[in-house]
């Protein structure tokens, strides 16, 4: 199931979901700022009230990325954890997105996953 999801952002962000047998990935291209960020934040919540097993964020296509946008991976990633959810970032992930997880050092708490 392909769902386009709705920013309220402008056209700065946009969002979509796929899911398949328990398995949703939220797709992100464009920019993630305190703006656009609870939009994420939303559609991540979203996908693990819905029971999957497991969450992938795809962020390569992401432009820009601040830490208001890694505060919703980071708060995605706890509650997933706390809902037996696996999750993980889809990779590869944009210069913008690598940089700022290189910068912060949380490459480590952010899995990338390469996509199966």
């Amino acid at each position: 199931m392909d769902e386009e999801l709705g920013t309220g952002s402008g056209d700065r962000l946009r969002l979509s979901r796929t899911t398949e047998r328990g398995r949703a990935t939220v797709a992100a291209i464009g920019e993630i700022d305190f703006v656009a960020s609870p939009h994420l934040g939303d559609a991540l919540h979203a996908a693990v009230t819905d029971g999957v097993h497991r969450l992938d964020v795809d962020l390569s296509q992401v432009t820009f990325c601040d830490c208001s946008g890694l505060n919703v991976l980071l708060a995605a990633r706890c509650r997933c954890g706390e809902a037996g959810v696996a999750f993980g970032v889809s990779g590869p992930v944009s210069p913008a997105v690598l940089r700022l997880f290189r910068a912060t050092e949380t490459l480590a708490d952010l899995p990338v996953r390469c996509a199966a």
